[in-house]
């Protein structure tokens, strides 16, 4: 009686330890949204025709604030005393424009004051890795992210004037997060994250008349996410 007690209690233990481990781990999908600050350094335009290359003034850092909707797949593993780890791609669906700025090129040339432009910021995707740790009963995991992270850089003259190329400016994601296991699969989520990048190369192509390029600073984005997922 005593053994069958043991053996009831053993498979007991088994089944909850396994219980918890498949809450976390398989392929998932998730979609979430809540709040975003992008940005682009600081840019010196540059305007240029038939024999002349003008530098406006510096423009100062320009922003831009929005609701991103980021769906993201991946795949989560159960590793040993209670460690997850996770791969998983995720893409921005909303792109945001930029406040406007404006650049003085003083007499040069007398073209004055450069109409007003402003930047696009889209198609942010990033491949990260997120290890985790659970907590509570299992169904509960906290976890970093760290990876690569991509998005595309558009100047827009507001006159219409001219229109720079898309130019992708590679860089990085660092972030941390929380997800909630609930039944049959479902999850919810809360995350931060922090995205550096590569200075972009933007020149005008479309547009008559003078070009412009621009040297631009570093864009940079941090958002707070909200979100469901279903684990399969």
């Amino acid at each position: 009686m005593k053994m069958k007690f043991l053996l009831i209690a053993a498979a007991s233990s088994i089944a909850g330890s396994a219980l918890a481990q498949s809450a976390s781990e398989g392929f998932y999908g998730q979609i979430s949204t809540g709040y975003e600050s992008a940005s682009v350094g600081s840019g010196r335009p540059t305007i240029s025709g038939s024999g002349y290359t003008y530098t406006g003034s510096a423009t100062g850092t320009a922003s831009a604030s929005s609701a991103p909707i980021v769906v993201g797949l991946g795949y989560n593993w159960a590793l040993d005393d209670g460690w997850t780890l996770g791969l998983g791609f995720d893409y921005s669906t909303v792109s945001q424009d930029t406040g406007s700025k404006t650049s003085d090129f003083g007499s040069q040339g007398s073209i004055g004051v450069v109409g007003s432009f402003f930047y696009r910021v889209s198609k942010r995707y990033n491949i990260a890795l997120t290890p985790g740790f659970k907590i509570g009963d299992g169904n509960q995991v906290a976890y970093l992210k760290a990876g690569y992270s991509n998005e595309t850089i558009q100047a827009l003259v507001s006159t219409g004037a001219a229109q720079s190329n898309s130019s992708a400016a590679g860089g990085y994601v660092l972030g941390l997060g929380y997800k909630q296991f609930l039944s049959g699969g479902m999850y919810w989520l809360a995350e931060a994250g922090y995205y550096g990048y590569s200075k972009p190369s933007l020149s005008s192509v479309t547009g008559t008349g003078p070009k412009f390029s621009w040297n631009v600073g570093t864009p940079g984005a941090l958002n707070l996410l909200v979100g469901v997922g279903y684990k399969f």
